[in-house]
This record gives structure tokens, sequence and C-alpha cells, in this order.
């Protein structure tokens, strides 16, 4: 996948593009801080390794995806 960049008035460039190992702590970060995911998930420092089995397993299949928006440099949603 292409990145692709979208301007919004008043507020900083979104890029949405592929997700990539650096971005996993991001990604459970942010679902962490949402009230559905913090029953849930498990964000720490280091991530427990089922995040990082999951991010491979999910990439290794053919036909998927993960995507991530980043805004200012931080993944900000995902997909």
């Amino acid at each position: 996948m292409n990145d692709a960049t979208i301007g919004l008035e008043g507020s900083e460039d979104v890029i949405i593009r592929g997700a990539e190992h650096a971005d996993i702590s991001g990604i459970v970060r942010m679902l962490a801080d949402d009230p559905l995911g913090a029953g849930r998930e498990q964000y720490s420092d280091p991530l427990p390794d089922a995040y990082l089995d999951a991010f491979n397993k999910i990439q290794g299949q053919g036909g998927n995806d993960i995507l991530v928006a980043q805004v200012d440099g931080a993944v900000a949603g995902c997909l």
C-alpha cells in the first residue's frame, strides 16, 4: 500500500500507511486507553509477546493489512 496523506483544515495532516513493528506499542497504547479496550488490552513496556505474535500472524496471512493513521509522528488510529 502507498501512504496517503489527508489534510484536515485547522489540524495536522493525517498519514494513512501500512503498520510496521515499530507501531505495535502505539497501537496497543491507543487501544488500552479506550474504555472498551481498557478491560482487555495490556499496555506495558515491554509489551507482552502475544501482541507481537498476533501482528506477525496477521501480516503473514495473504490478503490482510494492518493500517495506521499517523498524526505528528504518533499512531492516532488503526484498522
